[in-house]
């Protein structure tokens, strides 16, 4: 086994087709990528994406989605 660390790595954080977190980074041939399973439970994350907003749901729940710009939808639409 080899391990070296992940400190400063950049990629994305995505959920699988099953609903598991992995963290997306490109491939060393630069073509493709390669998704990280994450076992580590209390993971720093920065984002960085000028399209992430956060959503307050009636005050009750408070969510990361993107822009409604980008969803197709007016100021006054609930997300």
């Amino acid at each position: 086994m080899s391990y070296k660390s992940a400190k400063g790595l950049k990629g994305m954080l995505i959920l699988t087709p099953n609903g598991d977190p992995v963290f997306r980074i490109k491939a060393n041939n630069k073509d493709g990528f390669e998704d990280l399973d994450i076992f580590n439970v209390d993971l720093d994350v920065e984002i960085v994406d000028d399209d992430a907003y956060i959503y307050n749901y009636r005050g009750k729940r408070r969510y990361i989605n993107y822009s409604k710009a980008t969803l197709g939808l007016s100021d006054e639409e609930e997300v």
